[in-house]
C-alpha cells in the first residue's frame, strides 16, 4: 500500500506500507483514512525544514552529502572569508 501527498510547491512525499498480520500495531478503531491523515500531518510539520534545506542546497556550496536528499538532515558547507 502506498500513500502520496503532493504539496503546494509540487513536491511529492510517499508513505509505503507492507501490511502483514501482527506487524501493524494500531487501535482497532484506526482506519486507512486515519493513517493517511497522520502521514499528511507529519509531512506538513517537516515542510518548513525542507523548504530551508532546498534554499541551502540551491544557494550554497554543499560539500556533504555529495548529492543531498531530503532524507539527509545535515549539510557540510564551504564557507569563505
Amino acid at each position: 500500500m502506498q500513500f502520496m501527498k503532493t504539496m503546494c510547491n509540487s513536491n511529492q512525499h510517499y508513505l509505503a506500507m507492507m501490511l502483514r498480520a501482527g506487524v501493524l500495531h494500531v487501535d482497532v478503531q484506526t482506519t486507512l483514512m486515519d493513517m493517511f491523515h497522520q502521514f499528511t500531518d507529519a509531512v506538513s510539520r517537516w515542510q518548513t525544514f525542507w523548504d530551508m534545506v532546498d534554499e541551502i542546497d540551491g544557494s550554497t556550496c554543499v560539500l556533504e552529502p555529495e548529492k543531498p536528499t531530503r532524507a539527509a538532515t545535515y549539510r557540510r558547507l564551504a564557507v569563505g572569508l
